[in-house]
């Protein structure tokens, strides 16, 4: 009888030691003061609440709170369209996927949509916001593809996701600025975390394998003001003046002024329809944005930080 005992208590600790790399193990305090004690976010932890009300619509809209302060970015995305449901069981298996990703220096939970259809997800740890920002970023591949199975290839679409891609460079924001092909509008997340839709008069469009978005728009995305941006038709260039650098690009040409530094790109600036086009990757990334490309969807991803838009 005893030897069954031990049998069976041999097969329950085999069984925990199995599961447990699929949950995260917060500290239940530091936790509670977030369920609890009405805070949504501290210093140990950073909280994102998923909104999937209108996810059968095609939109999903993240709230991200960090720090004690409870800093606010707000981000929405074009998703492809299913049950909040659905979403749901796709979020909480990418969530368990990073998990096991980042431990054991970062730990996550998440919880399922409840009645009001949002997702609740947090990080603890030392990566906690490259953790975070994995997560919102990663919204658009996770409800465009089948739910993540933790016996799946090392190359899937998760790995870009993964702590060797989200710790390069440190997170100061949890912005993000989304332009789509084929689409007049773009949104902005100020340093208050609202968030705007703008309209552009013309669209991004596809040149020599590269993203070029009208070069007022990409400026504004990027924290210029309507000072910021000039343009001298004698010599057929653009001036972007932003707080911590100035761009100068001339139309046909491959060489970049960053701070009177030239940079040599693979694409120039072109004109079309009355309006100057500007490769966004060479735009951005100068200015310590990141920029993705979702060749699925068809749209150019700016990841900003608030600090250096200076807005």
């Amino acid at each position: 009888m005893l030897k069954q005992k031990l049998a069976l208590a041999l097969v329950l600790v085999m069984m925990v030691v199995y599961v447990a790399p699929a949950f995260a193990v917060i500290p239940h305090d530091a936790l509670n003061e977030i369920r609890i004690g009405g805070k949504w976010s501290t210093d140990l932890i950073t909280h994102s609440v998923i909104d999937l009300v209108y996810v059968s619509e095609g939109s999903v809209t993240t709230y991200t709170y960090r720090g004690d302060n409870e800093e606010l970015a707000i981000n929405k995305f074009t998703v492809k369209p299913q049950s909040p449901t659905s979403a749901s069981q796709k979020i909480t298996p990418f969530v368990f996927e990073l998990t096991n990703q980042y431990r054991p220096e970062t730990d996550i939970a998440v919880t399922a949509a409840g009645p009001d259809n949002t997702v609740h997800t947090y990080t603890y740890g030392k990566y906690k916001d490259n953790a975070m920002l994995a997560i919102i970023s990663g919204l658009p591949d996770c409800l465009g593809n089948p739910p993540v199975h933790h016996d799946s290839n090392s190359d899937s679409w998760t790995s870009k996701y993964s702590p060797e891609e989200m710790t390069k460079e440190p997170v100061t924001s949890f912005a993000v600025t989304t332009f789509a092909l084929n689409s007049p509008t773009y949104t902005i997340t100020s340093d208050s975390g609202t968030m705007e839709t703008k309209t552009m008069d013309v669209k991004p469009i596809i040149k020599e394998e590269r993203t070029f978005v009208p070069v007022r728009y990409l400026a504004y995305a990027l924290g210029a003001t309507e000072s910021g941006i000039s343009w001298d038709g004698s010599t057929q260039t653009v001036t972007l003046e932003f707080e911590n650098a100035t761009e100068i690009l001339q139309l046909g040409s491959q060489t970049m002024l960053v701070n009177n530094e030239p940079v040599e790109m693979d694409v120039a600036p072109f004109a079309e329809n009355g309006r100057t086009f500007l490769p966004a990757r060479w735009i951005a990334e100068p200015l310590g944005a990141q920029v993705e490309w979702d060749a699925e969807k068809q749209e150019t991803i700016i990841k900003i930080s608030v600090n250096e838009q200076g807005q």
